[in-house]
């Protein structure tokens, strides 16, 4: 299975193959992660909530994948997976009655880029389209202004939770010891917890 191109694993989850789904989970699992990762979590959230929904839209991927479309089944799935976290978070946000109360994104997709959850074309109810649009631009917004919260070293840190990195990676990477790294992630959650609407 390993050597199937994701096409030809695709063809045989659609005709009932349960070992070819398997192993396009598999392959993208560290995607659904990094995805996921760009949410940081705050006030008690469960970052494996977010993976789920990921995992759910890979699943909706493989059911809706039209290849005449022209596009890749990695990209379709990318944008999918993307769309349903994003609206996952947007959905808390409005259950909530105020922007991004328990998320805030660290970034956009792999290039950096802002993800536009309107942008898959199976939904077509304008509210819902423009409540999500509305998020969207709303937490990267809030991403930008926390931010300029932090210092030099507490940005990179979180940058660095964007991308999923552990613990032992950051400290690698910043030549700093764990425990600072983890000093700073606890300062990141607090300054978080003070500056998130609601917050003390």
């Amino acid at each position: 299975m390993r050597d199937l191109t994701d096409e030809e694993l695709l063809t045989r989850c659609r005709s009932g193959e349960e070992q070819a789904y398997e192993a396009l989970a598999e392959r993208y699992k560290s995607i659904v992660r990094r995805e996921a990762a760009a949410f940081f979590p705050a006030g008690g959230a469960d970052r494996a909530d977010l993976i789920q929904e990921g995992m759910i839209g890979l699943y909706q991927a493989v059911m809706r994948y039209d290849a005449a479309k022209g596009a890749s089944f990695g990209s379709f799935a990318l944008l999918v997976i993307r769309r349903r976290i994003m609206n996952a978070v947007s959905a808390a946000s409005r259950r909530r009655h105020e922007p991004l109360n328990d998320y805030i994104p660290l970034g956009g997709g792999q290039d950096g880029e802002t993800v536009d959850p309107a942008a898959d074309e199976g939904d077509t109810n304008p509210e819902r389209i423009a409540l999500d649009k509305e998020a969207t631009e709303e937490t990267y917004r809030l991403r930008r202004k926390f931010a300029q919260e932090l210092s030099p070293f507490e940005r990179e840190v979180f940058k660095m939770m964007q991308e999923g990195e552990t613990l032992s990676g950051m400290a690698g990477r910043l030549g700093r010891s764990k425990k600072q790294v983890d000093n700073a992630r606890t300062r990141i959650r607090r300054k978080w917890d003070a500056f998130r609407p609601g917050g003390a």
